[in-house]
């Protein structure tokens, strides 16, 4: 059976290259994974990157105050259900 990758991402205002590299995730050929996006408060556009992406393997969460990267990496960790933990940051293509 093929492992489940969860990739986790903690995004404070990465619009600049968050679209990138969400595009990064889902064009590449292993397919089986998911992408937990841990929100932290963004105040630019990022919010509105993450909900155009209309894909069953992304897991958005929108916190309601901003904590820390750590904190959403954290938090994404504890939401995944992969057999493996990759994590990426708002600014990797």
């Amino acid at each position: 059976m093929t492992p489940l990758i969860s990739i986790v991402l903690s995004n404070h205002n990465g619009s600049p290259l968050l679209k990138q590299t969400i595009d990064s995730i889902v064009s590449q050929t292993y397919k089986k994974w998911e992408l937990i996006i841990y929100d932290d408060c963004s105040t630019d556009d990022s919010k509105d990157i993450i909900e155009s992406f209309h894909d069953e393997r992304i897991k958005p969460y929108f916190a309601d105050h901003h904590e820390h990267m750590v904190y959403g990496f954290n938090y994404g960790i504890t939401h995944s259900s992969g057999d493996f933990i990759a994590r990426i940051d708002s600014d990797d293509v």
